[in-house]
Protein backbone atom coordinates (compact mmCIF):
# COMPACT_ATOMS: atom_id res chain seq x y z
CA UNK A 1 0.00 0.00 0.00
CA UNK A 2 2.46 2.62 0.80
CA UNK A 3 4.91 1.70 -2.32
CA UNK A 4 1.51 2.32 -4.43
CA UNK A 5 0.87 5.90 -2.42
CA UNK A 6 4.48 6.92 -3.34
CA UNK A 7 3.67 6.11 -6.90
CA UNK A 8 0.28 7.64 -6.85
CA UNK A 9 2.00 10.69 -5.28
CA UNK A 10 4.65 11.27 -8.22
CA UNK A 11 2.60 10.50 -10.58
CA UNK A 12 0.21 13.46 -9.48
CA UNK A 13 2.99 15.84 -8.93
CA UNK A 14 4.49 15.03 -12.12
CA UNK A 15 1.46 15.57 -13.92
CA UNK A 16 1.51 19.12 -12.18
CA UNK A 17 4.57 20.10 -12.59
CA UNK A 18 4.85 23.62 -14.30
CA UNK A 19 8.33 24.51 -15.78
CA UNK A 20 8.77 28.08 -15.29
CA UNK A 21 8.66 29.47 -19.19
CA UNK A 22 12.26 29.28 -20.26
CA UNK A 23 12.76 25.49 -18.50
CA UNK A 24 10.31 24.54 -20.88
CA UNK A 25 11.57 26.52 -24.26
CA UNK A 26 14.58 25.24 -23.74
CA UNK A 27 13.64 21.35 -23.05
CA UNK A 28 11.12 21.57 -26.45
CA UNK A 29 14.39 23.03 -28.55
CA UNK A 30 16.77 20.12 -27.56
CA UNK A 31 14.07 17.80 -28.34
CA UNK A 32 12.93 19.31 -31.52
CA UNK A 33 16.86 19.82 -32.34
CA UNK A 34 18.14 16.34 -31.53
CA UNK A 35 15.37 14.15 -31.62
CA UNK A 36 14.20 15.29 -34.98
CA UNK A 37 17.55 13.99 -37.44
CA UNK A 38 18.40 11.15 -35.19
CA UNK A 39 15.10 9.76 -35.10
CA UNK A 40 15.20 9.03 -39.05
CA UNK A 41 18.93 8.24 -38.84
CA UNK A 42 18.45 5.87 -35.83
CA UNK A 43 15.51 4.24 -37.15
CA UNK A 44 17.14 3.62 -40.65
CA UNK A 45 20.28 2.26 -38.76
CA UNK A 46 18.19 -0.62 -36.65
CA UNK A 47 16.48 -1.62 -39.64
CA UNK A 48 19.47 -2.05 -41.33
CA UNK A 49 20.95 -4.14 -38.22
CA UNK A 50 17.92 -5.78 -38.28
CA UNK A 51 18.08 -6.92 -41.67
CA UNK A 52 21.88 -8.18 -41.40
CA UNK A 53 21.33 -9.75 -38.36
CA UNK A 54 17.94 -11.62 -40.25
CA UNK A 55 20.94 -12.38 -43.48
CA UNK A 56 23.32 -13.81 -40.89
CA UNK A 57 21.26 -16.17 -38.94
CA UNK A 58 19.49 -17.10 -42.34
CA UNK A 59 23.61 -18.02 -43.63
CA UNK A 60 23.90 -19.96 -40.39
CA UNK A 61 21.00 -22.37 -40.67
CA UNK A 62 21.86 -22.79 -44.56
CA UNK A 63 25.42 -23.90 -43.63
CA UNK A 64 24.21 -25.67 -40.07
CA UNK A 65 21.79 -27.76 -43.16
CA UNK A 66 24.91 -28.55 -45.16
CA UNK A 67 26.82 -29.75 -42.66
CA UNK A 68 23.17 -32.27 -41.45
CA UNK A 69 22.92 -32.91 -45.14
CA UNK A 70 26.53 -33.79 -45.53
CA UNK A 71 26.49 -36.19 -41.78
CA UNK A 72 23.23 -38.02 -43.24
CA UNK A 73 24.81 -38.67 -46.92
CA UNK A 74 28.00 -40.39 -44.68
CA UNK A 75 25.62 -42.64 -43.51
CA UNK A 76 26.59 -46.50 -43.81
CA UNK A 77 30.26 -46.05 -43.60
CA UNK A 78 31.14 -43.63 -46.87
CA UNK A 79 34.49 -42.08 -46.47
CA UNK A 80 34.80 -38.45 -45.74
CA UNK A 81 37.24 -36.50 -48.02
CA UNK A 82 37.71 -32.52 -47.57
CA UNK A 83 38.69 -30.97 -51.01
CA UNK A 84 41.29 -28.00 -50.39
CA UNK A 85 42.26 -25.79 -53.21
CA UNK A 86 43.41 -22.77 -51.83
CA UNK A 87 45.27 -21.66 -48.74
CA UNK A 88 41.90 -19.92 -47.67
CA UNK A 89 40.73 -23.51 -47.07
CA UNK A 90 43.25 -24.27 -44.79
CA UNK A 91 41.88 -23.27 -41.07
CA UNK A 92 38.35 -24.35 -42.52
CA UNK A 93 39.61 -27.45 -43.80
CA UNK A 94 40.90 -29.02 -40.50
CA UNK A 95 38.15 -27.79 -38.74
CA UNK A 96 35.72 -29.67 -41.09
CA UNK A 97 37.23 -32.65 -40.76
CA UNK A 98 37.54 -32.00 -37.01
CA UNK A 99 33.88 -31.47 -36.96
CA UNK A 100 33.23 -34.95 -39.51
CA UNK A 101 35.18 -36.83 -37.15
CA UNK A 102 33.46 -36.47 -34.34
CA UNK A 103 29.91 -35.62 -35.24
CA UNK A 104 29.50 -37.25 -38.69
CA UNK A 105 28.87 -40.97 -38.88
CA UNK A 106 32.40 -41.58 -41.11
CA UNK A 107 34.92 -43.75 -39.59
CA UNK A 108 37.73 -41.76 -42.25
CA UNK A 109 38.37 -38.39 -42.71
CA UNK A 110 40.87 -37.82 -45.15
CA UNK A 111 42.05 -34.35 -46.79
CA UNK A 112 42.74 -33.91 -50.66
CA UNK A 113 44.49 -30.99 -51.91
CA UNK A 114 44.37 -30.55 -55.31
CA UNK A 115 45.88 -27.61 -57.56
CA UNK A 116 44.69 -24.17 -56.45
CA UNK A 117 41.82 -22.38 -57.81
CA UNK A 118 43.53 -18.93 -58.04
CA UNK A 119 45.97 -18.77 -61.20
CA UNK A 120 48.43 -16.16 -58.79
CA UNK A 121 49.30 -17.88 -56.06
CA UNK A 122 51.80 -15.97 -52.78
CA UNK A 123 54.49 -17.60 -51.29
CA UNK A 124 52.59 -17.49 -48.53
CA UNK A 125 49.99 -19.52 -50.48
CA UNK A 126 52.29 -21.84 -51.28
CA UNK A 127 53.61 -22.91 -47.60
CA UNK A 128 49.83 -23.16 -46.13
CA UNK A 129 49.07 -25.43 -49.16
CA UNK A 130 52.48 -27.14 -48.74
CA UNK A 131 51.39 -27.58 -45.24
CA UNK A 132 47.90 -28.94 -46.07
CA UNK A 133 49.70 -31.24 -48.39
CA UNK A 134 52.33 -32.60 -45.39
CA UNK A 135 48.59 -33.24 -43.21
CA UNK A 136 46.99 -34.98 -46.23
CA UNK A 137 50.16 -37.23 -46.90
CA UNK A 138 51.00 -37.85 -43.18
CA UNK A 139 47.54 -37.41 -41.32
CA UNK A 140 46.91 -35.55 -38.14
CA UNK A 141 44.47 -37.62 -36.15
CA UNK A 142 45.68 -36.26 -33.02
CA UNK A 143 44.55 -32.61 -33.61
CA UNK A 144 41.63 -33.13 -36.64
CA UNK A 145 40.82 -36.84 -37.36
CA UNK A 146 42.55 -36.43 -40.69
CA UNK A 147 43.84 -40.23 -41.69
CA UNK A 148 46.78 -40.59 -44.40
CA UNK A 149 45.24 -40.13 -47.79
CA UNK A 150 47.39 -43.18 -48.90
CA UNK A 151 44.78 -45.42 -46.55
CA UNK A 152 42.00 -44.02 -48.82
CA UNK A 153 39.66 -47.47 -49.88
CA UNK A 154 39.19 -47.10 -54.04
CA UNK A 155 36.52 -49.44 -53.59
CA UNK A 156 34.58 -47.49 -50.77
CA UNK A 157 32.04 -45.33 -51.21
CA UNK A 158 33.26 -41.63 -50.62
CA UNK A 159 31.82 -38.64 -49.99
CA UNK A 160 34.04 -35.32 -51.22
CA UNK A 161 33.78 -31.88 -49.33
CA UNK A 162 34.59 -28.98 -50.98
CA UNK A 163 33.72 -25.24 -50.02
CA UNK A 164 33.58 -23.62 -53.63
CA UNK A 165 32.66 -25.35 -56.58
CA UNK A 166 35.86 -26.56 -57.90
CA UNK A 167 37.28 -26.45 -61.77
CA UNK A 168 39.11 -29.37 -60.98
CA UNK A 169 37.81 -32.91 -61.70
CA UNK A 170 37.13 -35.19 -58.57
CA UNK A 171 38.44 -37.97 -59.12
CA UNK A 172 37.15 -41.28 -56.18
CA UNK A 173 34.45 -38.73 -55.34
CA UNK A 174 30.94 -40.75 -55.25
CA UNK A 175 29.28 -37.41 -54.09
CA UNK A 176 30.32 -33.89 -53.64
CA UNK A 177 28.64 -31.79 -50.85
CA UNK A 178 29.42 -27.89 -51.10
CA UNK A 179 29.58 -26.35 -47.22
CA UNK A 180 29.76 -23.02 -46.74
Amino acid sequence: LAAATTVHLLLLRAATWKPKPRIAVSIATVIVVIASPLGGQVGDALAQFRGEAAANAQSQRDFRQQLDDGIDALSGGAQAVVLADSSRDYERSLSLSEFLTYYGNSPSVFLRVVAPRDSTVSDQDRSLLAQLAQISADGDAAISGIRPIAELDATAPTVCFAFVPSPHSTPGCDELRIIG
